[in-house]
């Protein structure tokens, strides 16, 4: 068994920042960041002498109770002084939950606790007074009637039933607390987040709330009947019929024959199609079901597979549409054409599953997104003899191989998706997301199937002096957020931006602090990413932060943003991370220091000017 060195901090990492706190109780050496005493002095901190660890405090469960107990009984005696049907309330069985409370507590000497059972018993003997019942024949003969016909209302009660019945059960799991001695980890485990989160010793960080086997979506956006029209039907098997010989079989059971369009090629599991220029009836089809998206947005589709069933026994096992040539953002429409034919829909973890019957002339329509979360099939069918051809249109592009989400600060306002000057290129095709606030970073699920996650915001949750966070709360939500991101999207990579200097050299030093952590992190996950920005230096300079047009000098007043020259480097850094072009500078900085990456990102000064991306 590994023996504990009493002299360390258990987080085993150095850091000059904080202060050593020594523990009364087990003599264990705590850094002041990790046991969240960072409002406290290095001086005041000297002259503790009683302090102990969060592994050694416990709430004493003597004298004065937690303010959780207090704030238990209020809720109760608010819950019962609030209801105006007092004499339907049965109040006994409170009244015993409160004595054999009174009888548990007494054994503590809880005074306090005491009195306040006392003063609540008196409240409920109140509550059981009689109503007064109000004179009728002071009323019109309408409002007698009224009251007459008068019952209670089912929701009010039924919400007035739910609200003693949480308050039983919070009582009683109160009671059961102070019998066994376990009363301050109880109130621990009720009481509300406080304003400044805790440090955790080993943060967990595992997300059980967002799973791959949630199923944010429907498995499909629409369907619709008699899409097209008789007319463009017989065009279409016209000239699908010309093709026949051209079909190929996918696998060796010739279970389903396909045929190709498309600008560009398209490759998945078994198969490679080569880009073929669409003919004319393909595009009017397009035209066609292009204003029955409903509301979404205009159809982009440049593909078309056209797949033939011949058969009940030809089909098409479960699977997902996922290929990383698919625009993340778009719709994948198909077109049904003869016999009848069910399509089954299965989420991730097998719990939903749906089934629809593509008719004739009928359109489908579905996302990219929900192929993540939903596998589609069509299973054999033997007593079906007819022909199904189906049309299947999707927006494919080797493009989208890098596409891309741009979670960020103020800093990446410019940065620009597209084509032409003064953009990513359409080698990197993507959007961009606000975020000011590690905090503010979005759901997995909210985010879309991107190959690349670039996460680039910090300063403001460093640097905030409303709701100020320590430094491993923030890294433990940072790295929660990634753990969600890699679970839902497992293809994707995710590359974190490491903080830009700024023109405060206080914060500077928060900065190369906090971009340690990130690069300590970074270590641990094959899909994370880094983004070094050490080209910038440590201390935002003239040349990279906001000009003065017309002062025609450095912007002292803006502190933290890059101006035009700076962000032409930071997006061109963006880009050479996301293409893959050239190797992380930190990993270079990481191989030539034999392994000691804690300290690799304090190389910053020495080779950040000189090797920009």
């Amino acid at each position: 068994m590994k023996t504990v060195d009493k002299n360390k901090c258990p987080c085993n990492k150095s850091d000059g920042t904080s202060t050593k706190i020594i523990c009364a109780a087990c003599k264990q050496v705590w850094h002041q960041k990790c046991c969240n005493c960072t409002g406290l002095p290095a001086a005041a901190i000297k002259k503790l002498t009683r302090w102990q660890c969060p592994a050694c405090y416990v709430c004493p469960a003597l004298g004065k109770l937690p303010a959780t107990v207090y704030t238990e009984l209020r809720a109760m005696r608010d819950t019962l002084s609030a209801l105006t049907l007092r004499d339907s309330i049965n109040s006994s069985s409170y009244q015993q939950e409160i004595a054999s409370l009174r009888a548990s507590a007494s054994s503590f000497d809880a005074s306090e606790i005491l009195s306040k059972i006392d003063s609540l018993q008196k409240e409920i003997q109140e509550l059981k007074s009689p109503l007064v019942t109000p004179d009728k024949s002071e009323f019109s003969p309408t409002i007698k009637a009224a009251l007459d016909n008068a019952t209670i209302v089912p929701e009010s009660l039924k919400m007035i039933q739910e609200n003693l019945s949480h308050l039983n059960n919070r009582m009683t799991q109160l009671q059961d607390s102070i019998k066994t001695g376990n009363a301050a980890s109880y109130c621990r485990s009720q009481a509300p987040a406080a304003t400044d989160s805790p440090v955790l010793i080993q943060p967990n960080t595992s997300s059980p709330h967002v799973l791959k086997t949630q199923t944010p979506c429907k498995p499909y956006e629409s369907y619709e009947a008699g899409a097209i029209s008789q007319e463009l039907k017989a065009e279409l098997l016209e000239f699908i019929e010309t093709l026949d010989p051209e079909f190929t079989g996918v696998d060796q059971n010739e279970s389903r024959q396909v045929i190709y369009f498309g600008d560009y090629s398209y490759k998945y599991t078994g198969k490679n199609h080569p880009a073929r220029p669409a003919p004319p009836v393909l595009m009017k089809v397009l035209d066609s079901v292009d204003p029955k998206t409903g509301d979404k947005r205009s159809l982009k589709a440049n593909s078309c597979l056209i797949t033939r069933y011949r058969s009940g026994v030809n089909h098409i096992p479960m699977h997902r549409d996922d290929e990383i040539m698919i625009d993340p953002e778009s719709y994948i429409m198909t077109v049904s054409l003869g016999a009848k034919r069910t399509m089954t829909f299965c989420n991730n973890d097998d719990t939903k599953s749906e089934s629809l019957d593509l008719e004739d002339c009928s359109l489908l329509v579905t996302s990219r997104f929900a192929q993540d979360f939903w596998r589609h099939g069509i299973l054999p069918q033997n007593e079906i003899s007819g022909e199904r051809i189906s049309l299947t249109f999707r927006e494919i592009s080797p493009h989208f191989m890098n596409s891309t989400i741009l979670l960020g600060d103020s800093n990446t306002a410019k940065v620009a998706f597209g084509t032409g000057s003064g953009t990513l290129g359409a080698w990197v095709p993507g959007k961009r997301v606000k975020v000011g606030h590690i905090e503010a970073l979005p759901d997995a699920v909210d985010i879309g199937p991107y190959r690349n996650i670039v996460i680039h915001t910090g300063i403001n949750s460093i640097n905030s002096r409303f709701q100020p966070r320590s430094d491993a709360y923030l890294i433990h939500v940072l790295e929660k957020k990634c753990k969600d991101y890699m679970t839902v999207y497992p293809r994707a990579k995710i590359h974190i931006s490491m903080l830009l200097p700024t023109r405060l050299r206080r914060l500077n030093h928060h900065v190369e602090c906090f971009n340690r952590a990130i690069l300590d992190m970074s270590y641990q996950y094959k899909n994370i990413r880094i983004i070094d920005n050490s080209m910038f230096g440590s201390f935002l300079s003239d040349e990279h932060g906001r000009w003065d047009v017309k002062e025609h000098k450095p912007l002292a007043s803006d502190s933290l943003h890059l101006g035009k020259m700076g962000i032409r480097l930071f997006a061109a850094n963006i880009k050479t991370a996301v293409i893959g072009k050239s190797k992380s500078q930190s990993r270079v900085r990481f191989n030539s220091s034999q392994g000691r990456y804690g300290g690799a990102a304090g190389a910053a000064q020495h080779q950040g000017a000189s090797n920009p991306p």
